[in-house]
């Protein structure tokens, strides 16, 4: 199996993005976030950009069922 890293979400802030990957940590699905230096250092300058979550490519399913089954837990709440 690849080692590669694969995009699983993308969101507009880093802190969507944080908590997404604190989700995944939980589980022992190792991961990283992109993006999310140029959203904290350059918002004055307009450079707005998605922030992506990132697994090994490997754990892209499992990384889907965790952060789907928290999006469904979390509208159920609302």
């Amino acid at each position: 199996m690849s080692n590669d890293w694969v995009s699983v979400a993308e969101y507009h802030n880093s802190l969507d993005a944080d908590l997404a990957k604190a989700e995944l940590e939980l589980e022992d699905i190792e991961c990283q976030v992109t993006g999310d230096y140029e959203n904290r250092a350059l918002p004055a300058m307009g450079v707005m950009g998605p922030v992506r979550v990132l697994v090994r490519e490997s754990d892209v399913a499992r990384a889907r069922e965790v952060l789907q089954g928290n999006e469904e837990a979390t509208a159920q709440d609302s």
